[in-house]
C-alpha cells in the first residue's frame, strides 16, 4: 500500500480537495483485493515511519501536510532548536506511555519565547493492522488458509497492542489529558465521529480502532467525539493553542484508506494556522540542543547524489580488487628458479672448460655438483633427480 495509492482511491487531490470527492466503500474493498494479492502475509507494520509502504506509517499524512501550503520538515526527537524555526510542531507519541512530564514543559516554554503557536499532540492507541487482517479474513474471495492466516495475524497483533494500551494514566499539575483504560470488547469497528464546521454539526462515519479514553483533566474545548467520549481536545491559553488526538488512526496510511477517516485528516489540518512552518517529530525525546540530531547513514545516502558517489566508489574498489588478483588480473612473468639456477652452471662448466686442459679435474667437479644436487633433492623431498641425458656417465664408471 503506498502512499499514492491512498491519494488516488479516496478521492483526494494533491491539491488539497473536499469530502465530496469522496468514492464508495466499493473502492476500499478493491483496494484491499488488491493488496491481498500482492502482498501475501507479508505486511509493513512499522508505525508512524515518515517514508515507505507501512500501514501504519505517515507518509500519506505528511504528502496532505505539504499539500496544504505548510513548509514541513521532520525530526527524530522535540528539540529546542525548534523554537524561532517552526509555527507549528505535530508530535506523534511512538509509545503507549504518557509524554514525559519534562518534554510538556519544555514545549510550552517555547511557545511562550519562541515562534511555536500551535501544537498537535498524536496518542498512540491502537494499530491499523489489526482492522487490515480482520478485513481480509472477512472477505468471501479470501481462501480458507490465508483466512487462518490473516486471523492469526489479527490476534497476535490485538495481543502486543492490549498488553501497550493496558497502560492508563492521569494527567498531572499543569497537563489537560490523561488516559484510561476501558472495555471495547463489543465495539463496532466503525463510529460516528461528530465534529462541526462554521458553526454547522456534521457526524462522519469513519473506521477507527479505539483501545483507551481520553479523559480531559480540565474545562477544554471539544473539536471531535463519538457519543459522550472526547476524540480531539482544544487546551488554548496564554502560551498558544494545544490540540491531543486521542488517536493515530485517522492519520496512519492504513486508515486514510477509509473515505471518513481522510475526511478527519483534511478537517485537522486545517486547524492549522495557514501557510505555516511545520515539524512533525516522530517521537516525544526530548533533545536539549547539545548535540545535533544527525541522520543515520542510511538516510544520508538516501540523499542524491550521496548513494551515487557510494556506489561508485564501492564498484570501483571491487575492480580495484579484481585487477590485483594473481588469476584474473593483469598477466605477470614469473621465472623458474631451477631453471635460472641450471643455466648459471652450464656457463660456469663452460667457463672450467674453456681455462683448463685438466678433463679428469673437470668431471670430479660435475660429479661433485651431481652429489650435492641429489642430496639437496632428498632432503626437500623433491621427485627423483634422474639425468635426462642417456649418453652421460659418471665420471668414475669411466
Amino acid at each position: 500500500m503506498t502512499p499514492s495509492s491512498v491519494w488516488i482511491l479516496t478521492g483526494g487531490h494533491k491539491s488539497g480537495g473536499t469530502s465530496g470527492a469522496i468514492f464508495p466503500r466499493l473502492w476500499l474493498m478493491t483496494l484491499l483485493c488488491a493488496v491481498v494479492a500482492g502482498c501475501g502475509k507479508e505486511l509493513q507494520t512499522q508505525y508512524a515511519v515518515p517514508k515507505g509502504e507501512s500501514i501504519n506509517g505517515i507518509s500519506g499524512f505528511i504528502e496532505l501536510v505539504k499539500s496544504q501550503g505548510h513548509r514541513t520538515q521532520l525530526w527524530r526527537s522535540v528539540s529546542q532548536r525548534m523554537k524561532y524555526e517552526f509555527d507549528v510542531l505535530i508530535l506523534f507519541q511512538s509509545s503507549y506511555d504518557k509524554i514525559p512530564k519534562e518534554t510538556l514543559d519544555n514545549i510550552r516554554e517555547m511557545m511562550v519565547d519562541g515562534s511555536i503557536s500551535t501544537v498537535l499532540i498524536v496518542l498512540r492507541d491502537s494499530d491499523c493492522a489489526i482492522d487490515y487482517w480482520r478485513q481480509v479474513a472477512a472477505m468471501p474471495e479470501t481462501s480458507a488458509e490465508d483466512k487462518q492466516g490473516a486471523q492469526t495475524a489479527a490476534a497476535d497483533l490485538a495481543g502486543d497492542v492490549k498488553v501497550g494500551s493496558f497502560r492508563e494514566y492521569k494527567a498531572e499539575v499543569g497537563q489537560s489529558f490523561g488516559m484510561k483504560r476501558i472495555d471495547r470488547k463489543d465495539a463496532a469497528p466503525v463510529i460516528p465521529v461528530e465534529f462541526q464546521v462554521e458553526g454547522n454539526p456534521v457526524t462522519i462515519q469513519a473506521r477507527w480502532p479505539l483501545s483507551r479514553r481520553l479523559e480531559p483533566a480540565r474545562d477544554v474545548e471539544v473539536l471531535w467525539s463519538t457519543g459522550d467520549e472526547p476524540l480531539l481536545i482544544e487546551d488554548y491559553d496564554d502560551a498558544g493553542q494545544i490540540l491531543v488526538l486521542v488517536n493515530a488512526a485517522p492519520l496512519l496510511n492504513g486508515g486514510m484508506v477509509d473515505p471518513g477517516n481522510r475526511r478527519l485528516a483534511e478537517e485537522l489540518v486545517k486547524l492549522l494556522p495557514e501557510q505555516s512552518r511545520v515539524a512533525i517529530a516522530l517521537s516525544s525525546r526530548w533533545s536539549d540542543g547539545k548535540f545535533a540530531d544527525s541522520p543515520s547513514i542510511l538516510q544520508f545516502l538516501k540523499v542524491h547524489p550521496h548513494g551515487w558517489i557510494f556506489g561508485q566508489a564501492v564498484l570501483a574498489l571491487i575492480l580495484f580488487c579484481w585487477w590485483k588478483m594473481p588469476i584474473v588480473g593483469r598477466p605477470r612473468t614469473a621465472m623458474d628458479s631451477e631453471t635460472v639456477r641450471f643455466g648459471k652452471h652450464v656457463e660456469a662448466l663452460g667457463v672450467l672448460l674453456q681455462r683448463t686442459r685438466d678433463v679428469t679435474h673437470a668431471r670430479l667437479l660435475i660429479r661433485d655438483w651431481h652429489r650435492a644436487e641429489l642430496r639437496r633433492g632428498y632432503e626437500t623431498q623433491a621427485p627423483d633427480v634422474t639425468n635426462s641425458n642417456p649418453a652421460a656417465t659418471d665420471p668414475e664408471e669411466e
